[in-house]
């Protein structure tokens, strides 16, 4: 909630709340990817503002869910994950930073680059998690949350997938830390009479409260400008950041990995960021 008390980790409540965590991941996880385990550690406490028994559930079923979905704990990574790194190049599921006050991101989908034919239910749903944990570096978004952007716009039939957000909506209900503060469907298309109802069916009821379909998102009073600072998004999705350049994003990601690959060997690797290269 907007309202919520603050919650910081490095208040004498926040790094008891923290040691307290740091005892109840898994052994595997702490031993096989200790920065994983202290990122989860930091960005289940602040989604939870503090409250050490919610926050230590939904720690343990992200690694239960992790476990099950990506198959163990190694970090993932663009230059490891050839399905991933095709799938981040359509244009599927991108990030945009800072789009309002709060310091929120952006989770884009813009369903007509999703191919079901080439692109599997499980492979689009990892890719969104690498996207997911790559805005959880924010520690704006770890406390207030993403603004999702489904883009239907040019979309057909033939681009959906109903197993996907039914597995992503799965995710979000009781398993990763991430905030939903408002999901907006733009330039719906007469599909979404059928996609829609599907979706809500896996929805909790607070979530269809931050669910708005937005067939003008230009409108400043209907659309996408009544929570986004247009400025920060591109031309294609009604902004005027003409800057914006997702390749160039994916290249800079690949070469953190890179950098931290090579880090690795010569044991100096980026300590400075709990997250460095999405894992």
């Amino acid at each position: 909630a907007e309202d919520a008390p603050e919650f910081h980790l490095d208040s004498p409540e926040g790094m008891k709340a923290m040691e307290k965590m740091e005892k109840e991941v898994p052994p595997e996880v702490a031993e096989g990817n200790p920065r994983l385990a202290k990122f989860m550690c930091e960005a289940c406490l602040r989604f939870r503002r503090g409250d050490f028994e919610t926050a230590k559930v939904r720690m343990q079923n992200y690694f239960k869910w992790r476990q099950k979905y990506l198959g163990g704990y190694e970090e993932q990574t663009i230059v490891k994950d050839p399905d991933l790194a095709r799938i981040l190049r359509t244009g599927l599921i991108r990030v945009i930073r800072n789009v309002d006050a709060h310091g929120r991101s952006a989770v884009v989908v813009q369903l007509k680059n999703n191919k079901p034919a080439e692109n599997s239910a499980l492979e689009v749903l990892r890719t969104w998690h690498y996207v997911v944990l790559r805005a959880l570096q924010e520690l704006t978004v770890q406390t207030n949350g993403v603004i999702v952007i489904g883009d239907m716009g040019g979309a057909s039939f033939g681009n959906l997938d109903l197993r996907i957000p039914r597995a992503i909506l799965g995710a979000i209900a009781k398993n990763v830390p991430l905030r939903l503060y408002r999901v907006c469907m733009i330039r719906p298309f007469m599909l979404l009479r059928i996609l829609l109802p599907i979706m809500k069916a896996f929805m909790s009821e607070k979530i269809k409260r931050r669910l708005e379909v937005m067939p003008s998102p230009a409108d400043e009073k209907t659309g996408l400008p009544k929570y986004i600072d247009m400025k920060q998004l591109p031309p294609e999705l009604f902004g005027s950041n003409e800057s914006y350049d997702f390749e160039k994003i994916l290249e800079s990601w690949i070469s953190e990995e890179r950098k931290n690959f090579a880090g690795k060997e010569t044991g100096e690797g980026d300590e400075r960021k709990t997250e460095g290269n999405g894992p």
